[in-house]
């Protein structure tokens, strides 16, 4: 299977990962994450972006791991306010 058939199976999971990774984000700016940390992660997610052709398999997981890193963040910022 060459990358662009394996792109196409792996769209539906690409899609659930950038969604995951989008509500973190969202998340991450209600709680007031830094914005110079949110704009390293929005920098990195729209190159990942334009990987998810070349190496879905990759993208996939990275989105799942910037979302579970902006949850910490989120959670850490939570803890800050108390």
């Amino acid at each position: 299977m060459n990358g662009l058939d394996l792109a196409r199976c792996m769209r539906p999971q690409i899609l659930d990962a950038d969604r995951e990774l989008r509500d973190a984000y969202d998340d991450a700016v209600r709680v007031g994450v830094e914005r110079h940390v949110l704009i390293a992660y929005q920098r990195q997610w729209s190159t990942m972006r334009h990987r998810a052709i070349s190496d879905p398999r990759s993208v996939a997981a990275d989105f799942r791991q910037m979302a579970d890193e902006l949850n910490a963040l989120k959670a850490d910022r939570r803890e800050d306010d108390f």
